[in-house]
């Protein structure tokens, strides 16, 4: 089973809440043995700095997808890749799930939805964006992580998605 998860928030140079949170979970993650069929591929636009990440367990990996443009990183080389060659499951730790995604079973995060609930803490292309990403990961994964019960009853109040997912 070959599980790819989107790492890309881990080569920016300013940590915020998402990437700490990207960062402590594969740290814990690459504790936990693989099964013998398991492999774990990390997708990544630059290399990873952090040490942690020099020397991987095995089954794990770093593909480095090159994209010489400022943005649609995720949307464009990592789709492609996806598409190319996808995957059983890909994890979207940061909720965006990109455009396509081959076959594989999804699995996203979603951290909050600030963007819908609390006034004046988001532009109105950041909500529009935030919104768009949101509503677009919870139509297309299959599971849904959440940080908290908070965001967790958020999405089924604000959204009406439903809690079995």
């Amino acid at each position: 089973m070959l599980i790819a998860i989107d790492a890309n928030v881990l080569t920016r140079k300013n940590r915020t809440g998402t990437e700490w949170y990207v960062f402590e979970l594969l740290q814990e993650m690459m504790k936990l043995p693989l099964a013998a069929e398991e492999k774990i591929i990390l997708y990544t636009s630059a290399p990873l700095e952090d040490e942690v990440f020099k020397s991987l367990p095995a089954g794990w990996s770093i593909q480095i997808l090159k994209w010489n443009l400022k943005k649609g990183w995720t949307h464009g080389r990592l789709s492609w890749e996806l598409t190319r060659r996808s995957p059983d499951i890909f994890f979207s730790p940061a909720h965006e799930v990109p455009l396509r995604h081959g076959e594989a079973k999804i699995i996203t995060t979603v951290h909050d939805i600030a963007f819908r609930i609390v006034g004046g803490v988001y532009s109105k292309k950041g909500q529009k964006r935030h919104a768009w990403a949101t509503a677009r990961a919870l139509k297309l994964a299959d599971r849904i992580l959440t940080v908290s019960e908070t965001t967790k009853n958020d999405l089924i109040r604000v959204y009406k998605h439903p809690e079995d997912k």
